[in-house]
């Protein structure tokens, strides 16, 4: 049967097969030049980060930061304006398998997006970086432990043209963003965590404002190989998932 973690406290992967959505949306809107506090496991349950604030805004500040991006208060993404500043900065999201269950296989899908183009002398593609972390015990930050990479995970900027000053860029055109879908084996044993992560690095001259968005994730073991699940992208960065475990479920979200 496919269901849902629950979104209190950390994120427990409580049946052999399930699901987990994020839209972040629940995140506040500082103003363009103020910070918010961010506290782990709190500000969004179950997510961690290497900074202790973020700003708000559409894309329009520079800072080096960590950011609560969009156009909204009501449609939000978690992103970062890396610096020397910051270094690199780091955020994700933990999982506990209490199924009772060694759990397999994990599929992931968000929508990775571009708020700012930075200044810089020329064309510098900007990478948040995909991995994840698999441990006996829970984690307490995103950046103790070993990581494995997996950058069919990544999201690239797609605007790399500015050379003058930061450019706010509408992350909800289509030409601002990208939906990536990556599935892949792993083994967590009943009680262990894992962690999915992404960072952002301090690149060549001044940096891209990067985000992702609408994240899902879907877990199964072997024994649940005889359910399906499909979902389905949308250009505005929305998707819906569909399974044939007793009940049927769909979810959606833009």
């Amino acid at each position: 049967m496919l269901s849902a973690a629950s979104l209190l406290g950390q994120v427990s992967m409580t049946a052999s097969s399930g699901y987990y959505s994020q839209n972040f949306n629940t995140l506040s809107d500082p103003t363009a030049a103020a910070t918010a506090a961010w506290t782990n496991n709190s500000t969004l349950p179950g997510w961690y980060s290497s900074q202790t604030v973020f700003r708000g805004g559409g894309g329009t500040v520079g800072n080096d930061d960590m950011y609560s991006f969009g156009n909204t208060a009501g449609d939000r993404a978690l992103g970062s304006v890396a610096g020397s500043g910051t270094g690199t900065i780091s955020y994700g999201v933990q999982f506990q398998n209490t199924s009772g269950t060694t759990i397999d296989r994990i599929t992931f899908q968000y929508t990775g997006e571009q708020w700012q183009d930075g200044a810089g002398v020329g064309s510098v593609v900007n990478t948040l970086a995909f991995s994840y972390q698999v441990s006996a015990s829970a984690l307490t930050d995103v950046t103790s432990g070993t990581y494995t990479t997996l950058t069919a995970g990544d999201f690239r900027s797609k605007i790399n043209t500015q050379t003058g000053g930061g450019n706010f860029l509408n992350a909800n055109d289509t030409s601002r963003r990208r939906l990536i879908t990556v599935t892949f084996a792993v083994s967590i044993p009943n009680g262990q965590h894992i962690m999915l992560r992404w960072q952002d690095p301090n690149d060549t001259d001044n940096d891209h404002g990067i985000a992702v968005d609408d994240l899902l994730v879907t877990w199964e073991t072997a024994a649940a190989g005889d359910e399906w699940y499909v979902w389905t992208g949308y250009p505005n960065g929305g998707y819906s998932l569909a399974s044939n475990g007793p009940p049927a479920c769909l979810l959606a979200a833009v």
